[in-house]
């Protein structure tokens, strides 16, 4: 197949990921770009957003946040496009994944399938302009805790164990076909230690999508849930949340 990489401009977490994924990907298949956009957390941007972290979480989870992602990005040595010049994959950028040039260049390629690690609402135009899908992946298990930080959510709702689904992107909000989904029921820390091992997961269940797609293949997990969505976080959730003596660093 001809896939597309639609990311983040994230480092503690993504980068890495797509470090690990991009080869392979490339055994069995022609990446053909990766875009790169802003890295948004709702209607926020730039700066919006350690500010938010901060008002939020407080000042020394976002300390730490922050210095764990200067970390990774110091030990990582590179950038999005070094990453994809040295996989031989064309490199973009764009505001939005919905702008009409990115969409028209999604037509000109032929693409199959864009895989998308972006915070934008993806919308119909780029659904229609791809052959077979947009593929997402969401850091738990659908329906249930669709929405922004769902590893906080899954932790403070406790309605499911921690989990990821990959899925097909539709106009509705983490919404679309299910084609694969891990649980980790034993799992025990932080917000960032599941993260951590989501992505840490992130090559092989992108592969295993990929595979699923081209056999009709679909792997659920069966934990009761139901559907629901969570926003950001207040203040008062996060009090919650420590009270339950839950940790997001």
């Amino acid at each position: 197949m001809k896939i597309a990489i639609f990311t983040s401009e994230e480092y503690a977490f993504l980068y890495g990921a797509w470090q690990r994924t991009i080869p392979e990907l490339q055994k069995s298949h022609d990446v053909v770009g990766l875009w790169l956009f802003p890295d948004i957390l709702k209607n926020l941007r730039g700066w919006h957003v350690p500010v938010w972290y901060v008002c939020t979480f407080g000042l020394l989870t976002t300390v730490a946040l922050a210095l764990r992602a200067l970390v990774t990005r110091l030990a990582e040595r590179g950038n999005y496009e070094s990453l994809a010049r040295f996989h031989g994959v064309s490199f973009h950028r764009a505001r939005t994944p919905n702008a009409p040039e990115v969409v028209q260049w999604v037509k000109d390629q032929q693409i199959d399938v864009v895989l998308i690690t972006v915070g934008f609402i993806i919308k119909q135009p780029l659904i229609d302009a791809v052959r077979v899908a947009v593929v997402n992946k969401h850091s738990a298990l659908l329906p249930s805790c669709r929405g922004l930080l769902p590893v906080f959510w899954t932790l403070l709702t406790g309605e499911t164990p921690v989990g990821v689904t990959v899925h097909k992107i539709d106009t509705e909000i983490d919404h679309g076909e299910i084609i694969l989904q891990r649980a980790y029921p034993e799992f025990r820390g932080s917000v960032y230690d599941a993260y951590t091992m989501i992505y840490r997961d992130m090559p092989e269940l992108l592969t295993a999508a990929i595979h699923a797609l081209e056999t009709g293949e679909r792997a659920l997990v069966t934990a009761p849930r139901h559907v629901s969505y969570h926003s950001l976080p207040s203040r008062a959730d996060v009090r919650l949340f420590r009270a339950k003596g839950l940790r997001f660093v």
